[in-house]
């Protein structure tokens, strides 16, 4: 799912400000409009697919006998809330865009505060367990979903929702143009599959677990090293 939002949304914000600084701004607006509804299309497909195969998806990625309950209502909530992980990754490009990205990391900002708060709200006071952990991250999906459907349904500035119209070979443009970041998602979901098996084989549950924390901790640090070059060169 996520490989597939930033490609289509890498890949149109390309072409949507192309066109923006071309003085189409009609034409980016329907480019625009035509990525958001595809993408509410494909993540209404996933997430009927999805929860109709969530136990045999739930096998083939590796669930043992223990984790498999959970991971099938982990991944059925998930799945259901497809389309709003989609509409949050296309709106975070589209704020840069809009030329308002202060809005995209703030949005980002409050699901991620969001989603920590009723991690430890549903599971440790409520005790839903790993329902109640799946409850709070797609909430956090919900939030930059729904804020940015009513900006771009309300706004005025550059971008906003029309009826969908895609120009001859847009979508095989958008594709080819948001294909590398597309591969680059889905190279880390290959990279986490394979860790979770190996570490399932030679540790057990408890050795995804571990491996998990330690790929968390990964983005903290990996954020680090990518912003200090910047500090060295002031």
């Amino acid at each position: 799912m996520l490989g597939i939002s930033v490609m289509l949304s890498t890949g149109s914000c390309a072409i949507v400000a192309r066109k923006i600084g071309e003085g189409r701004p009609d034409s980016a607006r329907r480019t625009f409009s035509s990525i958001i509804y595809l993408n509410i299309g494909l993540g209404l497909v996933l997430a009927v697919m999805g929860n109709l195969f969530a136990v045999p998806l739930s096998r083939l990625l590796g669930s043992s006998d223990l984790l498999l309950k959970d991971c099938v209502t982990y991944l059925r909530w998930q799945l259901a809330f497809a389309p709003a992980l989609m509409l949050q990754i296309q709106f975070q490009m589209y704020f840069v865009t809009e030329g308002r990205p202060g809005i995209g990391l703030f949005l980002t900002l409050l699901a991620g505060v969001t989603n920590g708060a009723l991690d430890y709200l549903l599971i440790v006071p409520l005790g839903m367990g790993i329902a109640g952990a799946a409850i709070a991250t797609v909430t956090g999906y919900m939030i930059p979903a729904v804020i940015g459907l009513i900006y771009f349904g309300c706004s005025r500035k550059s971008l906003w929702l029309v009826p969908p119209v895609l120009e001859k070979g847009e979508l095989a443009d958008t594709c080819i143009n948001g294909s590398s970041e597309m591969v680059t998602n889905l190279s880390s979901g290959v990279i986490t599959f394979l860790f979770n098996l190996t570490m399932m084989h030679f540790a057990g549950e408890d050795g995804v677990a571990a491996i998990t924390i330690i790929q968390y901790a990964q983005f903290l640090l990996t954020a680090l090293f990518m912003a200090s070059p910047r500090e060295y060169r002031r």
